[in-house]
């Protein structure tokens, strides 16, 4: 028999779970413990074609990160949808009805910068991914998504007909990312 063909039928072989994870926010308003769903970092390589006697030749371009969205659901205490809109207001946007402070010349018309934009996560949020290893949870992915701001906010929908949790939805931009993977993880 191939060897990938024992593949499942080892007792010790443990697939990572959709269900063990935790995102770390950095130093942002945000506890970890809202986080209800996340995806994955992503990437697209680009491609240019070269078009020669009648064919195609296609080359590898540039490498583009795609955003991530996060699920985080709307909790009285702490109020998450009061404190993403403070984190807005530390971006560097202010309403255009805040007129002493325009005034004064203490913002930029409601810009966001990306110094500020940048700052309420740090530079750096951490999404680890974990598996039970011997009876214990271990660090099996850590992803790494660096220089990431909010791009948009979803506060969610309210329903009479439902009792559901409200969610948030944030999608989340960022430079690059990298991913390690744990002690617990080994190479096949």
């Amino acid at each position: 028999m191939a060897p990938n063909q024992k593949f499942w039928a080892s007792a010790t072989l443990e697939p990572k779970r959709a269900h063990r994870w935790l995102l770390s926010l950095g130093p942002s308003a945000l506890p970890d413990y809202i986080c209800k769903r996340v995806d994955k970092p992503s990437f697209s390589v680009g491609q240019s074609e070269h078009m020669f006697f009648g064919h195609s030749f296609y080359y590898p371009g540039t490498v583009k990160w795609q955003p991530i969205t996060v699920t985080v659901v709307d909790p009285i205490q702490p109020d998450v949808a009061t404190g993403l809109y403070q984190i807005l207001k530390n971006m560097g946007y202010d309403t255009p009805d805040n007129r002493e402070a325009i005034a004064n010349e203490q913002n930029s018309l409601g810009t966001v910068s990306k110094a500020r934009a940048t700052e309420v996560f740090g530079d750096t949020i951490y999404l680890k991914q974990f598996s039970p290893i011997n009876g214990v949870d271990e660090l099996v992915e850590e992803w790494s998504i660096h220089n990431p701001w909010i791009k948009d906010v979803k506060f969610g929908g309210l329903d009479y007909g439902s009792e559901a949790i409200v969610d948030i939805t944030l999608t989340i931009v960022y430079d690059f990312a990298k991913v390690d993977r744990g002690p617990g993880a080994k190479f096949f």
